[in-house]
Protein backbone atom coordinates (compact mmCIF):
# COMPACT_ATOMS: atom_id res chain seq x y z
CA UNK A 1 0.00 0.00 0.00
CA UNK A 2 1.11 3.35 -0.50
CA UNK A 3 0.98 5.99 1.38
CA UNK A 4 2.12 9.75 1.64
CA UNK A 5 2.00 12.02 4.46
CA UNK A 6 2.30 15.75 4.30
CA UNK A 7 3.79 17.80 6.99
CA UNK A 8 0.35 18.66 8.91
CA UNK A 9 -1.31 19.77 5.70
CA UNK A 10 -3.16 18.31 3.06
CA UNK A 11 -1.17 17.00 -0.16
CA UNK A 12 -2.52 16.32 -3.71
CA UNK A 13 -3.81 13.00 -4.32
CA UNK A 14 -5.23 12.45 -6.95
CA UNK A 15 -4.83 10.25 -10.45
CA UNK A 16 -2.96 11.59 -13.62
CA UNK A 17 -3.01 10.14 -17.10
CA UNK A 18 -0.57 10.20 -19.47
CA UNK A 19 -0.21 9.90 -23.07
CA UNK A 20 2.68 7.35 -24.70
CA UNK A 21 4.02 8.02 -28.38
CA UNK A 22 1.30 5.08 -29.07
CA UNK A 23 -1.56 7.23 -27.89
CA UNK A 24 -2.37 4.48 -24.74
CA UNK A 25 -3.63 5.77 -21.52
CA UNK A 26 -1.08 5.05 -18.58
CA UNK A 27 -2.58 5.38 -14.76
CA UNK A 28 -0.51 6.47 -12.12
CA UNK A 29 -0.95 5.30 -8.69
CA UNK A 30 -2.19 7.80 -6.15
CA UNK A 31 -2.05 7.63 -2.31
CA UNK A 32 -4.64 7.23 0.32
CA UNK A 33 -5.62 10.57 2.28
CA UNK A 34 -3.33 10.01 5.80
CA UNK A 35 -5.53 12.59 8.14
CA UNK A 36 -2.75 13.34 10.83
CA UNK A 37 -4.33 16.71 12.56
CA UNK A 38 -8.39 17.70 12.94
CA UNK A 39 -7.75 20.46 10.91
CA UNK A 40 -6.73 18.27 8.04
CA UNK A 41 -9.86 16.34 8.53
CA UNK A 42 -12.27 18.84 8.19
CA UNK A 43 -10.82 19.98 4.66
CA UNK A 44 -10.02 16.65 2.93
CA UNK A 45 -12.99 14.94 4.59
CA UNK A 46 -16.12 17.35 5.70
CA UNK A 47 -14.92 20.08 2.83
CA UNK A 48 -14.20 17.05 0.00
CA UNK A 49 -16.37 17.71 -3.05
CA UNK A 50 -16.54 13.89 -3.58
CA UNK A 51 -18.30 11.29 -0.64
CA UNK A 52 -14.82 10.13 1.77
CA UNK A 53 -14.45 6.67 2.82
CA UNK A 54 -12.54 7.18 6.25
CA UNK A 55 -11.33 4.22 7.86
CA UNK A 56 -10.56 4.62 11.96
CA UNK A 57 -7.74 1.91 12.48
CA UNK A 58 -4.87 1.44 14.60
CA UNK A 59 -1.28 0.01 13.53
CA UNK A 60 -1.65 -3.09 16.33
CA UNK A 61 -5.25 -3.96 14.95
CA UNK A 62 -5.31 -7.24 12.97
CA UNK A 63 -8.47 -6.78 11.23
CA UNK A 64 -7.36 -3.49 10.54
CA UNK A 65 -4.26 -4.63 8.75
CA UNK A 66 -6.43 -7.35 6.90
CA UNK A 67 -8.45 -4.28 5.40
CA UNK A 68 -5.66 -2.54 4.44
CA UNK A 69 -5.30 -4.49 0.95
CA UNK A 70 -8.99 -3.61 0.17
CA UNK A 71 -8.89 0.34 0.60
CA UNK A 72 -5.58 0.22 -1.34
CA UNK A 73 -7.22 -1.84 -3.94
CA UNK A 74 -10.25 0.39 -3.88
CA UNK A 75 -8.70 3.84 -3.67
CA UNK A 76 -6.60 2.65 -7.11
CA UNK A 77 -10.20 2.41 -8.54
CA UNK A 78 -11.94 4.55 -6.70
CA UNK A 79 -13.41 7.33 -9.59
CA UNK A 80 -16.42 8.94 -7.86
CA UNK A 81 -14.68 9.06 -3.85
CA UNK A 82 -11.98 9.06 -2.06
CA UNK A 83 -10.37 6.87 1.13
CA UNK A 84 -8.89 8.65 4.24
CA UNK A 85 -7.42 7.07 7.35
CA UNK A 86 -7.21 8.35 10.86
CA UNK A 87 -5.19 6.12 13.23
CA UNK A 88 -7.29 6.46 16.69
CA UNK A 89 -3.99 6.18 18.62
CA UNK A 90 -2.28 9.53 16.88
CA UNK A 91 -6.18 11.52 16.92
CA UNK A 92 -8.52 10.06 19.50
CA UNK A 93 -10.19 12.61 19.89
CA UNK A 94 -11.51 12.76 16.63
CA UNK A 95 -12.37 8.74 17.03
CA UNK A 96 -14.38 10.04 19.99
CA UNK A 97 -16.25 12.86 17.95
CA UNK A 98 -17.16 10.54 16.08
CA UNK A 99 -18.42 7.74 18.64
CA UNK A 100 -15.69 4.85 17.09
CA UNK A 101 -15.71 2.37 20.01
CA UNK A 102 -14.18 -0.50 18.05
CA UNK A 103 -11.67 -0.81 15.09
CA UNK A 104 -11.56 -1.16 12.19
CA UNK A 105 -14.61 1.51 11.73
CA UNK A 106 -15.75 2.67 8.34
CA UNK A 107 -17.53 5.74 8.30
CA UNK A 108 -18.86 7.39 4.62
CA UNK A 109 -19.02 11.11 4.25
CA UNK A 110 -21.13 13.03 1.68
CA UNK A 111 -21.31 16.39 2.11
CA UNK A 112 -19.81 16.92 5.19
CA UNK A 113 -21.98 14.67 7.14
CA UNK A 114 -21.32 11.23 8.24
CA UNK A 115 -23.79 8.75 5.93
CA UNK A 116 -22.67 5.13 6.67
CA UNK A 117 -20.88 3.53 9.77
CA UNK A 118 -19.56 0.23 9.36
CA UNK A 119 -17.99 -1.76 12.08
CA UNK A 120 -15.57 -4.31 11.71
CA UNK A 121 -13.49 -5.91 8.93
CA UNK A 122 -15.47 -6.47 6.18
CA UNK A 123 -15.65 -7.82 2.15
CA UNK A 124 -14.83 -5.49 -0.68
CA UNK A 125 -18.64 -6.12 -1.79
CA UNK A 126 -19.59 -4.69 1.47
CA UNK A 127 -17.45 -1.51 1.21
CA UNK A 128 -18.42 -0.84 -2.43
CA UNK A 129 -22.24 -1.11 -0.74
CA UNK A 130 -21.53 1.57 1.99
CA UNK A 131 -20.60 4.01 -0.82
CA UNK A 132 -23.41 4.21 -2.93
CA UNK A 133 -26.09 3.32 0.39
CA UNK A 134 -27.11 6.68 1.10
CA UNK A 135 -29.03 6.48 4.78
CA UNK A 136 -28.12 8.54 7.67
CA UNK A 137 -25.25 7.54 10.19
CA UNK A 138 -26.34 6.57 13.76
CA UNK A 139 -25.07 8.86 16.50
Amino acid sequence: MKLRFAQGAAFVHTRFASTDMKGTKERMERAMIIIQTQEQFDLEVLKAEKLVMVDFYADWCGPCKALAPLLSDLDQEAEDYLIAKVNVDSLPELAQAYRVASIPTILIFRDGACTQRSIGLVSREELIHLVSAGTECES
